[in-house]
């Protein structure tokens, strides 16, 4: 029988490790199975993804199954090249890895030489058939290009199939504003259960976000409205995923400015049917914000 201070360890280990996986992970991962013109599976072919941003790569081989798991990978656009002996190389450019993917690429390989190629250029859309989660991605180019309340990127969470934003306060939704910003339900959930992480960290404050990035930084925003991986299960409701940019070989940056001028807007509906004036509110004004990365 174990003594009382082992079982009072175990306790402890087991609470901290169930609070870690509390995280969502934002990178992604692409996995398959190598086979070869006969659909026989090809044991120790070498897989590499080259991140077409940073030309960082990971590789992997084939185990004796042809299965082949590339994780942790870094959103953006990556290559994937298949090498075997006695088989052309294959290589598939353009996948985009967008946050928490699980993208499955199965690889038919050619017989031939080594120094011969077969280069795929024209396939289907990929589509992440690993997992039973259902969401949404919103790439950074809607994140600088839509209209964006105040410069608050959490409420474009309501652009997703089947979640509502409905501020109690509807002028309040700036990014320090965390309860009013975070007014989002979805697919029948009550508002206040929703999930908010950063880069896979938890980024809940209450029933709230606790921080609300600039828009210039953000990479991409996942919405999932049904939340089936055990990987998250801390709160209820929608799950809001947010992954920041890590940079490229390129310096990049940007320069924006956010003011909401009260004084442009039209009478409340109320108050123009009484036929009383519109009233004044100071206007709310943030500095000009600059993001560089490299």
């Amino acid at each position: 029988m174990p003594r009382r201070a082992d079982t009072w360890g175990t306790v402890v280990f087991l609470s901290l490790t169930s609070l870690s996986l509390h995280a969502q992970d934002t990178r992604s991962t692409i996995l398959g199975r190598v086979t070869d013109p006969g659909g026989a599976v090809i044991e120790g072919a070498r897989v590499e993804s080259r991140n077409a941003d940073t030309g960082v790569s990971f590789s992997a081989v084939t185990n004796a199954s042809g299965d082949f798991l590339l994780p942790f990978l870094i959103p953006g656009p990556y290559t994937v090249t298949v090498e075997a002996p006695g088989f052309k190389k294959w290589t598939r450019s353009q996948i985009q890895a967008r946050v928490n993917d699980r993208l499955t690429i199965d690889v038919a390989m050619e017989l031939g030489q080594t120094t011969e190629s077969v280069r795929v250029s024209a396939e289907s859309p990929l589509v992440d058939t690993s997992t039973a989660s259902m969401g949404q991605v919103i790439d950074s180019k809607k994140v600088l290009e839509l209209p964006l309340i105040a410069g608050n990127v959490t409420v474009m969470a309501n652009l997703s199939p089947g979640v509502i934003f409905a501020p109690t306060f509807p002028k309040d939704v700036r990014p320090f504003d965390t309860g009013s910003g975070s007014a989002i339900a979805g697919d029948g959930t009550r508002i206040g259960a929703a999930q908010y992480s950063i880069d896979g960290a938890m980024n809940n404050a209450n029933t709230g976000f606790a921080y609300s990035p600039p828009p210039g930084v953000v990479e991409e925003v996942k919405v999932q409205t049904a939340s089936f991986d055990a990987s998250t299960g801390y709160m209820t409701g929608v799950q809001v995923n947010m992954s920041l940019k890590s940079g490229t070989n390129k310096l990049h940056g940007q320069m924006y400015y956010f003011n909401q001028n009260p004084a442009v807007a039209a009478n409340e509906f109320f108050r123009n049917s009484a036929g009383m004036p519109k009233l004044t509110y100071k206007a709310h004004r943030w500095g000009a914000n600059v993001a560089v990365r490299c």
